[in-house]
């Protein structure tokens, strides 16, 4: 069994302010320059969903907790400072999504409307109705009726089983949604920041190796590596957060090695230093 004591709260938290630090770059270059052009909408998007697909089942985890499987202790520091690492990812996620919709850009208003049109209408009809159900639902009462019991697990299974590995797919096809902007000969984008590319591609790296010892997997009779299926079933019942995390590293590592490749294309400056930007994406 995969040990989910073996991260201590202390590099929990050091790995919490890496995340959020590793945002600013994005964040800061939207707010200086007051413009989106070059960033993609879909690839913002598809990140976005992911990141809140993400923070949908540690929030169903948290209020109907199996000790056996993504908590450890109901209420213990460890497990809070699980669900705040995601929930802080989803947060920013959402924020630089939000400023490119303000912020002038080469997107027409209509390919803004449809992009945020799309995240409310996954938000009422995958979030929105999850969440009511995990909080008006407390597994860990004797006296929750039968009804109950089955309507959380259905909804639980959707969401793990169907909903979740086809956002992971998202958040891998964002890379092809904002690869176009970096292509040699195109003009440069001006608001996805090197900088933060790197400390994305450095930090999720290690959250995606480090998560497989914040979590519990089952119990020592489950062989994680002896199977495909065990592997599998690994993902889709606790090892999806490390999953989605890695991606999410390689999508901004190869987004950042096709902008290294380009940058003598580039003159673009960043922080007064003679860096190239990129924009228009995400």
């Amino acid at each position: 069994m995969i040990d989910g004591t073996l991260l201590p709260s202390w590099f929990r938290i050091l790995l919490l302010g890496l995340s959020i630090y590793s945002y600013i770059p994005q964040l800061q270059l939207l707010w200086k320059t007051k413009n989106s052009s070059g960033l993609s909408l879909c690839y913002l998007l598809f990140s976005l969903i992911c990141a809140t697909e993400q923070f949908l089942l540690a929030f169903i985890c948290i209020n109907n907790p199996d000790p056996n499987v993504f908590v450890e202790n109901r209420g213990s520091l460890r497990d809070w400072l699980n669900f705040i690492q995601i929930t802080v990812v989803w947060l920013l996620s959402g924020l630089t999504f939000t400023l490119t919709l303000a912020y002038p850009s080469n997107s027409s208003f209509r390919q803004k409307l449809y992009a945020a049109l799309w995240y409310i209408i996954f938000l009422l009809l995958a979030v929105l109705p999850a969440v009511c159900i995990a909080v008006t639902t407390d597994m860990t009462k004797e006296d929750s009726s039968f009804e109950d019991e089955v309507l959380f697990v259905m909804m639980s299974s959707v969401h793990v089983i169907f909903v979740n590995p086809v956002t992971t797919i998202l958040a891998f096809s964002a890379l092809f949604c904002q690869t176009p902007k970096l292509r040699k000969g195109v003009s440069p984008p001006r608001v996805l920041s090197l900088r933060g590319l790197a400390l994305q591609t450095g930090v999720f790296s290690v959250l995606a190796l480090t998560w497989p010892f914040r979590i519990i997997y089952l119990g020592p009779e489950w062989d994680i590596l002896s199977s495909w299926f065990a592997l599998f079933n690994w993902y889709m019942l606790v090892g999806w957060v490390a999953v989605d995390s890695a991606v999410f590293a390689l999508v901004q590592g190869i987004l950042l090695w096709l902008a290294c490749r380009n940058r003598k294309h580039w003159h673009l400056a960043e922080d007064g230093e003679t860096e190239p930007l990129l924009a228009n994406g995400r």
